[in-house]
């Protein structure tokens, strides 16, 4: 793929301080340039090498990276995507987001007849926060989905997809609308519904054997809802018309539930459940 002589991370979470650790694993640029808010994650990577050089402004030399890679919550990256545009038109850039249609969208409205972005979203990543959670080994074999528009250049799209190919992953082209339909059903409806589980428990949280009855089905199910609020209510957000619609469709399975549980209806409850069951089994892991 492309040598790079320089890349640019804006965000140094787990997946972009992972990004940093494998681009530098892989000898994929001759400079690495972070910036996050917090000095104490500039430090740490640094440190640990997958930085060459960090900051906490949006200024050169970071700006004028060859590629420059989005890994904010997603409405910053919006933000950045307006600056971006009129900043630097040479500069590849994408992103990590779990959102596609709206900085795209954004893009092509911010640029002129052609642009340097395609979208990414590669699923990867835990529950966890922080650089000290990211390694240099997180994309490998992890699906990458890559969105692009009509105004995104040839040399873009090659480029980009080279990359994230390059990272481990394994590339999926998909239109902007599906790939957001789709996560709304496999990735943020689940996380919605953690987190309201997890909430619906609080009233015993108080109780002492609380915890003595917390078992490994209850952390399997809930673990996901340890994940940053300001992550996700970004993400529910801007995806909330594909998010409202799954979840009416999970609100009317949950009924159909909690019908037969009233009902005592042994046989059909059995029979829903081995269904949900076949399905679970028929899923190909992705991390």
């Amino acid at each position: 793929m492309k040598h790079f002589s320089s890349i640019g991370i804006i965000g140094l979470g787990v997946i972009g301080g992972s990004i940093g650790l494998a681009i530098q694993k892989r000898a994929l640029a001759d400079r690495v340039y972070g910036m996050a808010r917090s000095e104490s994650t500039l430090c740490k990577a640094l440190s640990s090498g997958a930085i060459d050089q960090g900051t906490q402004e949006f200024s050169s030399p970071l700006t004028d990276a060859q590629l420059l890679i989005l890994a904010a919550p997603v409405s910053t990256n919006l933000m950045y995507v307006r600056s971006l545009c009129g900043y630097n038109p040479n500069t590849f850039f994408t992103d990590v987001g779990s959102t596609k249609r709206e900085i795209l969208a954004e893009v092509d409205k911010a640029s002129g007849i052609s642009h340097n972005f395609v979208g990414a979203h590669p699923m990867a990543g835990s529950e966890q926060t922080g650089f000290e959670y990211a390694s240099a080994d997180l994309f490998e074999g992890k699906t990458i989905f890559l969105s692009k528009t009509e105004k995104s250049s040839p040399e873009s799209v090659e480029s980009i997809a080279a990359f994230w190919k390059a990272l481990g992953g394994e590339i999926v082209w998909i239109e902007a609308s599906k790939h957001d339909t789709l996560v709304a059903y496999t990735s943020h409806l689940p996380h919605l519904v953690a987190f309201a589980l997890g909430k619906s428990l609080r009233p015993l949280a108080d109780d002492p054997d609380f915890h003595k009855a917390i078992g490994k089905g209850f952390l399997d199910t809930t673990r996901i809802s340890a994940s940053a609020g300001e992550i996700w209510s970004d993400i529910f957000l801007l995806n909330r018309d594909n998010l409202l619609a799954s979840l009416r469709i999970f609100k009317e399975s949950l009924a159909s539930f909690e019908d037969l549980v009233e009902r005592c209806e042994n046989r059909t409850l059995m029979e829903l459940l081995d269904e949900a069951a076949q399905l679970r089994r028929s899923l190909k892991k992705n991390g």
